[in-house]
């Protein structure tokens, strides 16, 4: 972006005083024009258009000196843009995709939404008021294309440790808001329960690591996992302002069991979104919170009644069954499981199916197998 300055360097004062009386009209006006360039530059609203020709610019350049040269144009570009401006940006991608393939969640336009958005709009402000993001993605208005990648964006690990723990505890709250969603998109669910997972697991590793008796113990070289084994055992007590932020990750645990409790048994659920649904209870249920119990009870009857699911994900009930829950039948419905899936393999007449199926049925002979060597 051009700057405009006014250098006295090398004049005496009271030449450049005179002189300053004559200039000052000429600068105004110059500084006018700069500025008005400026603006058309980044107020003009067809932001993406603008980005993507500077892409493909630059990927279309012959040589290094043009490649720089290239670049270099969309460098500046992109850091006259305001944190609103590339929202803006963000939302014309996904809707030339979406034009594209309406209500898609990928495109190639997705490809450019990495390229430009998800490193420079933390240069902004270093996700200091992610409000507007999370605006975005509660806003049905908006393209799945551009709620997806939002989604995915906050459960980047380099913009996890950006964000604060109220700003975490904002995104679980937008998270469930979408995954309660019956007519929400399946990947949109399916992120949304990857991302709230992760935030949770992020909030209390970052509880963990803050508190000044684990910081004192980690000076004195104890490695975080005997911290952990300590704690859990009662043998090390914690601060009481860690007990009160694990009070409060607690019930968000519970919550995120009652959420998914609401969609576990949606009929014709899609198997990503049972995947995740069983993922999510599984890692609840290795909390203690108010609902732990009744996780438990809920993931023991999914595992009981495998066959109410995508026999995808027969494989992570039987993990659930067996290594989690350590049920005393474990063995005999898993023998029953392997049965009904040879089956469904013989009788399955498309080749890509059943080479999933095949997958399947190896993955649930694996988990056996290695049960039968533990015993």
């Amino acid at each position: 972006m051009i700057r405009a300055s006014y250098n006295t360097t090398n004049h005496t004062t009271k030449k450049a005083n005179k002189q300053k009386n004559n200039l000052l009209p000429l600068l105004y006006f110059y500084v006018f024009i700069v500025f008005t360039v400026a603006i058309e530059v980044v107020q003009a609203d067809e932001y993406w258009p603008t980005i993507k020709k500077l892409l493909i610019q630059c990927g279309e350049a012959d040589g290094r000196a043009a490649h720089d040269e290239a670049y270099l144009k969309f460098r500046h570009y992109l850091d006259a843009l305001s944190a609103d401006q590339l929202i803006e940006a963000g939302r014309q991608c996904s809707q030339a995709a979406d034009a594209i393939e309406p209500g898609t969640v990928y495109c190639k336009e997705s490809f450019y939404l990495v390229q430009f958005f998800e490193g420079q709009y933390p240069k902004l402000d270093e996700l200091k008021d992610i409000e507007p993001m999370l605006k975005e993605i509660k806003d049905r208005n908006q393209t799945n294309l551009w709620r997806i990648t939002l989604i995915d964006y906050l459960d980047n690990s380099k913009w996890m440790k950006l964000l604060s723990d109220e700003q975490m505890y904002s995104v679980v709250d937008v998270m469930k808001t979408v995954i309660l969603g019956e007519t929400e998109h399946d990947a949109l669910r399916y992120e949304a329960i990857k991302t709230l997972q992760h935030i949770l697991g992020q909030l209390e590793r970052h509880q963990l690591l803050t508190d000044p008796i684990v910081q004192m113990q980690l000076t004195r070289g104890v490695k975080l996992e005997k911290i952990k084994k300590e704690i859990n055992h009662g043998q090390l007590k914690l601060s009481d302002n860690y007990k009160r932020n694990q009070a409060r990750l607690l019930r968000c645990y519970g919550d995120f069991s009652q959420t998914l409790f609401t969609i576990i048994d949606e009929p014709g659920a899609n198997p990503s979104l049972q995947q995740a649904t069983v993922s999510g209870l599984h890692i609840c249920s290795k909390r203690e919170h108010a609902c732990t119990d009744q996780v438990k009870s809920v993931l023991e009857d999914s595992f009981r009644n495998y066959k109410r699911f995508d026999f995808s994900i027969w494989d992570s009930l039987l993990y659930v069954g067996d290594e989690v829950l350590q049920l005393p039948d474990a063995d005999e419905i898993a023998g029953k499981m392997l049965s009904e899936i040879q089956r469904i393999y013989e009788n399955e007449k498309d080749k890509k199916t059943g080479h999933k199926i095949k997958s399947q049925k190896d993955s649930i002979e694996r988990i056996i197998k290695s049960n039968k060597k533990k015993d």
